[in-house]
């Protein structure tokens, strides 16, 4: 979030509803008025991890309203600790509401630039003089600012692939794709999450993840009831005519040892599978019709459908004028003119 979005929040800005099948979603209600001038209400997805944070903030915002005799009902999440009587500020310059979050760089994150942050650094932005920024020099304190968690966000998601371009930009709340695009350059120059450390969690991961993608590519692909699109679903309904699908699932072992070996892949998308092994090249763009032409697609019908009303929904909420919505409506008719062909062929 952006500071002004995170001093909006109220203390009752948390709410964890319900979600399917089990378990829960994790809401964070505030405003945003970012290249509007107006405040908007607006609403981000957060995980399990904030509600101890926010937590804690709401109960030192209540302990302030308790000695300063405040109404509790409409608290801010951050209410500036210069309210407290033995706080070291001055009595006037002494403000209901958190002036902003300009002390990062205490002794809590007093983090030491090291020589693989400065290789990075020249990694993502390589036509910026980083040896001839003092601020930056190794050993130097990192400057830490809270937009750069904006961007790293915006980098790494870019970079796994897993998260849509239209996603990143709701949860950013940037107003524009080109936008999302600017914060998200240089994610396919970025150093790689997963650690080489031989106890980081990329060993487990990296030794799970073959075996859960062949048993996903067995039970969602190969025994699924549902009719496979696209060049590479096409291909797997011709094994199962030709009961070679028979052979495959006999010996599971093959099939392992083939995802082990990088010789077949699987990874769910939002209109059904990718089998391709290699890098995306669309991946950091990430668009939803970029599967259709796609040799390495798989494409089910019930996921097309979820897609289109959901592409329906956004199209309905944009701006009938925006270049967004041109770009949005453009997906939408891909994907209707894919469904028409897919009814034409069963």
């Amino acid at each position: 979030m952006r500071d002004d979005e995170a001093l909006s929040l109220k203390a009752t800005c948390l709410k964890v509803q319900p979600a399917d099948p089990v378990g829960k979603t994790y809401l964070i209600f505030g405003t945003t008025s970012k290249l509007t001038g107006i405040k908007k209400k607006e609403r981000w997805i957060s995980s399990k991890d904030v509600e101890p944070a926010i937590n804690a903030a709401k109960l030192i915002t209540m302990t302030i309203a308790k000695c300063r005799g405040y109404k509790t009902s409409d608290l801010r999440l951050f209410t500036s600790v210069g309210l407290l009587s033995f706080s070291p500020r001055k009595n006037f310059d002494r403000k209901e509401s958190q002036a902003g979050f300009h002390d990062l760089n205490s002794a809590m994150f007093n983090i030491p630039i090291l020589k693989d942050d400065h290789d990075e650094l020249k990694r993502l932005c390589p036509f910026t003089d980083w040896d001839a920024q003092d601020k930056f020099r190794i050993g130097a304190p990192w400057p830490i600012r809270t937009h750069q968690l904006r961007r790293s966000l915006a980098i790494y998601t870019a970079q796994s692939g897993l998260v849509s371009l239209p996603t990143l930009k709701r949860q950013l709340k940037h107003l524009s794709r080109e936008m999302s695009i600017y914060y998200a350059r240089g994610a396919s120059l970025a150093k790689n999450l997963f650690s080489d450390s031989p106890y980081h969690f990329r060993k487990e991961y990296l030794k799970a993840k073959p075996e859960a993608d062949s048993l996903a590519y067995i039970y969602k692909l190969l025994l699924s009831d549902e009719k496979l699109f696209g060049r590479a679903g096409r291909k797997i309904e011709q094994l199962d005519q030709s009961s070679n699908v028979v052979t495959i699932l006999s010996s599971k072992t093959v099939t392992l040892k083939s995802f082990y070996n990088g010789e077949i892949a699987y990874s769910e998308t939002p209109l059904g599978a990718c089998l391709a092994s290699g890098p995306c090249e669309k991946r950091a763009m990430r668009s939803i019709t970029a599967c259709i032409n796609c040799e390495k697609a798989v494409i089910k019908k019930s996921k097309l459908e979820r897609v289109i009303k959901s592409q329906q929904f956004l199209v309905e909420s944009l701006d009938r004028s925006s270049l967004e919505y041109r770009m949005e409506v453009e997906q939408l008719n891909d994907l209707s003119r894919l469904r028409k062909r897919m009814k034409r062929s069963t």
